[in-house]
């Protein structure tokens, strides 16, 4: 078997904690499966994001990401500056 640093495929066997994972799942997004489009018109930022994660850290995602009204596309948040949503993210 191939040590984990050597085999990018294998990252998950590097991390010793599910934190650790999640921080390199939300900094690639891999497997994301959402768009949010953050800030003003003139100033946006898009941020790949996955639903599971955010509706199970919050009812809010929760209901934006699964529940009757959920978007199904990209989930706009003009009123928020992206900086701001990056924090909330981490």
């Amino acid at each position: 078997m191939m040590h984990p640093d050597n085999a990018s495929c294998d990252w998950q066997l590097s991390k010793e904690s599910l934190v650790d994972r999640m921080k390199i799942v939300l900094r690639t997004s891999q497997w994301s499966d959402c768009v949010f489009r953050v800030g003003p018109e003139d100033d946006h930022q898009m941020f790949r994001v996955h639903k599971l994660i955010l509706a199970a850290s919050s009812p809010v995602f929760g209901a934006m990401c699964f529940g009757p009204l959920a978007e199904k596309s990209c989930i706009s948040v003009p009123d928020i500056e992206p900086h701001v949503f990056e924090i909330l993210l981490e």
